[in-house]
């Protein structure tokens, strides 16, 4: 049983996020005074994170699994010399450059 401690960490920190999710969207939004019809409420605002939050995001997610591919590497590769930090540079190195892009951009700040 002590074998499966991470598994089970695993899918608690990914199954409680997902269930907290499940649980908002079944609870739903309910109508405000503006969808009624309410000619005395003001008028929303447009949406100002749109594209720039978006690809801040992706961003994140893709670097974070390159994070995530890299400690399973290193774990199971172990130490083998010049040859695996020069395979590691290689992975990491197409990364670095398009995250540079998207910050130099502005995707990833205002």
């Amino acid at each position: 049983m002590a074998e499966y401690v991470g598994v089970l960490v695993l899918l608690a920190l990914i199954g409680v996020p997902t269930l907290l999710l499940v649980a908002w969207a079944a609870r739903g939004q309910g109508s405000s005074s503006a969808e009624a019809g309410d000619p005395s409420s003001p008028p929303e605002a447009p949406e100002s994170a749109g594209l720039g939050f978006f690809l801040a995001a992706v961003a994140f997610v893709v670097l974070e699994g390159a994070g995530l591919l890299m400690v399973a590497w290193a774990l199971a590769a172990g130490p083998r010399g010049q040859a695996e930090w020069l395979q590691a540079a290689l992975f990491v190195l197409p990364l670095t450059v398009g995250f540079a892009y998207a910050w130099r951009k502005g995707a990833l700040g205002r």
